[in-house]
């Protein structure tokens, strides 16, 4: 889903170890503080597994992201009394195109919020950190690729405040235009890692893929284009949004 250099600003050894133990505080803080907000009635865990469709889905590996929710301040005692609903209408920014997976974890996370979509990763921090939204999503973790380095690295530059965190069950989905077949298209796009995800079934339908910055890109690409040939590699959010086929 996102790719990212896995290495942090720093390349001396010793910075590297005063990196990763502030990581680890960051962590040590948010669950020292899980135990006490669920005591209050405040759900700071969030699983995500779409059911529908978990038999098609297109990835030859299964992957799961772990997301952190963003505050610009710690969760207070007017937050932790705040009823469930008050809770739930916020703003929340995340990375990428409508469609995106950030977007779906965020809006399982707190379903009649309203998602902002931002360019870049570090303008979903900035976006929180200069209140322009309540909360932000920020992906750190993946089953398949490991760590993603660069998102700790903005945590550590950035005023926020972990206050939650969703794991999020990703399922590829191969759209296309409305009427198409799979054995039409003849090129795929996609983010390179969702695409690598995918490389054995794309393979034996002869697909050639395409990089994009993101999959939910690559869907808005497909619908305003209107090529019947070529389709993308999304989330079913993305299909719903833009109006695809899911195909595979």
């Amino acid at each position: 889903m996102w790719v990212f250099a896995n290495h942090t600003h720093s390349q001396l050894g010793v910075s590297n170890i005063v990196q990763n133990k502030k990581k680890i505080h960051l962590w040590d803080n948010y669950r020292d503080n899980l135990a006490k907000w669920e005591l209050f009635g405040v759900k700071a865990r969030f699983h995500v597994e779409d059911k529908r469709l978990m038999s098609l889905s297109l990835s030859d590996l299964g992957s799961t992201f772990i997301l952190v929710v963003l505050t610009p301040e710690p969760l207070s005692a007017k937050d932790l009394a705040a009823p469930s609903n008050d809770r739930a209408k916020v703003r929340v920014a995340y990375q990428g195109s409508p469609g995106a997976y950030s977007e779906t974890a965020a809006l399982k996370a707190y379903p009649i919020c309203k998602t902002v979509p931002c360019d870049q990763i570090e303008s979903v921090c900035k976006a929180v950190e200069l209140w322009l939204v309540d909360k932000g999503v920020l992906p750190i973790e993946n089953s398949v690729g490991g760590s993603i380095h660069r998102n700790y690295d903005l945590l550590l530059h950035h005023r926020l405040h972990i206050v939650g965190e969703v794991e999020l069950v990703v399922n590829h989905r191969l759209l296309g235009l409305p009427g198409v077949r799979k054995e039409e298209l003849t090129h795929v796009l996609s983010h390179p890692q969702a695409l690598e995800q995918c490389e054995t079934t794309l393979n034996k339908l002869g697909i050639v893929r395409v990089s994009t910055q993101d999959s939910a890109g690559a869907a808005q690409i497909v619908a305003l284009e209107g090529i019947r040939e070529t389709g993308a590699v999304a989330s079913l959010l993305a299909a719903e949004i833009y109006r695809l086929d899911v195909l595979a």
